[in-house]
């Protein structure tokens, strides 16, 4: 039943997927009707678009051979230039000369070529197909009822009902093809290249004649190798390649895990170290270095020496004419007063370099490099601390509130990067090919170019402000690594302290530094280069700690004592044998004297 004219013009005009229904009664003077009615409709649609398309090259070759020239390695001579090229690689047995004669003459010879002529058609066929489907289906129904009844008995009702349904489908498909068709010709006159027919006329002039196969590859030194007079040439290009171990190949993980061993550990260094063993770059997880003031004494004999001008400022080695003092103040040195920091370590003991060495991690560091299959001059390299491994701890530059700059270590995740720099060669940029090797010594470069992110600046900032430009009071764009006399430490410390310099010379400088003693007054310090061995540490980092050879020791009085009376006497007849650890022989120590 519709109860209002809003229901009823809802069911009339077919209003999409809803349905009306109602009902309603009313009487007068014992008469009643009574009036059903309902009405419902239903539309649907779907369909689909599908878009498919393709293209095809095809290529056909046409030869057209006229004769087949056979290079045999005995009936040929190398040219001028290419005898230059091989006298080169024999003299200098450099890399530089061989890889200069590959880029020039190529890798591999052909020793049977077919001269003629060749026409290449090229065929693309493109297609593109859209297929579109759609459905519609749409229902309606409806119903009405009647019922009267009387005072006389009489009743009667009436209900009719009406459903229509229509549905519709489409089906459309288009496809579109293009072919279009090239011709390259290799000898003959390529100006004929569009007409076949008149092109191949053209191969007959023996002067159109060119490559058009080539067989028979062998690599260019096994050619060169049976000419006569050259049959040494596979030894001289051997002697020009060197092991592929030496140089400082980037493996796939993009890492390298090496040790910073100090290369310039000379008289004067240990004048100021105070130790014979040698010094390593690292970094002592969790523990913070606090520079101080230490002081210098004059012996009472004053030898002489000679200080001069240089590029970078006074030149001359304080550590002939003096002594630093065993004392020392405990008033930081700088503000920050502490900071985490790479130090020069000076490893030892019995457990040195072996699996119960807790400190073998601590003078490890993972070289990063991103781009590069090998370092060399051009390379920029992320340097982390291998101390914890689990920790992304970067070798840094930060500028102190004196304005000195000191290295650190930050567990920042914006990347600084350093570069290795020949110490024979420093301020002279080398040659893009030329690649560093294991073994070499370099100093280690920061500069302020490479480093987009700024570095942290407390100079007028207590929070160490990102600052992406250069202080005008540094002239150079790269900093170097510099041994301070007198230390920033005392002399009975195990480390020693380092501090950035744009001094890029490896004579020792006196410089005037920034302290906070008096008001940032100036100190004068004697300035030593520092340049390092790059060794290797393979197995991820771990080197060799686990080799067998690394067994723990005890001095033969400790064994001693461990002995009953009649293996002492036996070990007295027989002198001290070696017994093997770590469950090898069983459960015993190995002595070594």
């Amino acid at each position: 039943m519709v109860s209002n004219e809003f229901q009823e013009s809802m069911a009339r005009n077919h209003f999409g997927a809803s349905s009306v229904e109602g009902s309603a009664s009313g009487g007068w003077g014992g008469y009643s009707v009574g009036v059903t009615g309902g009405a419902a409709k239903e539309d649907t649609s779907g369909g689909n678009k599908t878009k498919k398309s393709y293209a095809k090259r095809m290529i056909g070759s046409y030869m057209f051979p006229r004769v087949d020239v056979f290079l045999r390695p005995e009936d040929l001579e190398p040219t001028e230039e290419l005898r230059a090229a091989l006298d080169g690689i024999k003299q200098t047995k450099h890399i530089n000369a061989l890889r200069e004669l590959y880029s020039t003459f190529g890798h591999l010879f052909c020793h049977s070529v077919t001269l003629g002529g060749c026409l290449q058609t090229t065929k693309i066929v493109e297609s593109d197909e859209d297929v579109k489907q759609s459905k519609e289906k749409q229902s309606f129904k409806a119903e009405v009822g009647v019922a009267v009844s009387t005072p006389f008995g009489a009743k009667g009702n009436a209900k009719g009902s009406k459903e229509s349904q229509d549905s519709a489908e489409a089906f459309n498909r288009s496809a579109s093809t293009s072919e279009s068709m090239g011709f390259e010709a290799t000898g003959g006159n390529s100006i004929l290249a569009a007409d076949p027919p008149a092109w191949s006329g053209s191969v007959a002039n023996f002067n159109n004649w060119r490559i058009i196969e080539q067989t028979e590859l062998t690599p260019i030194v096994d050619t060169i190798s049976k000419m006569a007079g050259y049959h040494e040439t596979r030894s001289w290009f051997f002697a020009a390649v060197p092991k592929l171990s030496e140089y400082m190949v980037i493996p796939e993980s993009r890492m390298l895990h090496v040790r910073f061993k100090v290369a310039s550990q000379n008289e004067s260094f240990g004048v100021i170290s105070q130790k014979k063993v040698p010094a390593y770059l690292g970094h002592r997880p969790n523990e913070s270095v606090t520079p101080v003031r230490t002081n210098l004494r004059v012996p009472d004999r004053q030898p002489k020496e000679a200080f001069r001008n240089g590029s970078f400022g006074l030149i001359g080695d304080m550590t002939k004419i003096t002594t630093q003092n065993p004392g020392f103040s405990t008033t930081p040195l700088f503000e920050p007063s502490r900071t985490q920091a790479p130090i020069l370590m000076f490893p030892s003991g019995a457990e040195l370099g072996t699996k119960t060495d807790e400190a073998f991690s601590h003078v490890v560091w993972r070289l990063e490099v991103a781009r590069g299959h090998s370092i060399g001059p051009d390379t920029l390299l992320c340097v982390k601390s291998a101390a914890m491994p689990k920790a992304d701890l970067a070798l840094t530059v930060y500028r102190n509130a004196q304005g000195v700059f000191l290295p650190s270590i930050s567990s920042t995740d914006e990347p600084c990067y350093w570069r290795l720099e020949p110490v024979e060669t420093s301020g002279i940029s080398k040659m893009k090919g030329d690649r560093y090797k294991f073994g070499d010594s370099f100093r280690l470069t920061w500069s302020f170019s490479d480093r987009t992110s700024g570095f942290r600046d407390f100079v007028d900032d207590s929070y160490g402000r990102r600052n992406l430009t250069r202080p005008s009071e540094i002239k150079s764009d790269k900093l170097c690594f510099k041994v301070p006399f007198p230390q920033f430490e005392g002399m009975l410390s195990d480390y020693m302290a380092v501090i950035m310099s744009a001094a890029l010379t490896t004579d020792p400088i006196i410089e005037k530094i920034k302290v906070l003693d008096g008001y940032n007054q100036e100190k004068p310090y004697n300035l030593h280069d520092l340049s390092f061995r790059v060794d290797l540490v393979g197995n991820d980092g771990n080197g060799d700690k686990n080799d067998y050879a690394n067994l723990t020791a005890t001095s033969w009085q400790e064994l001693d004592q461990k002995l009953l009376p009649g293996e002492k006497l036996l070990g007295n007849m027989l002198g001290p044998s070696p017994m093997l650890i770590d469950g090898v022989l069983g459960d015993m120590e190995f002595t070594r004297w």
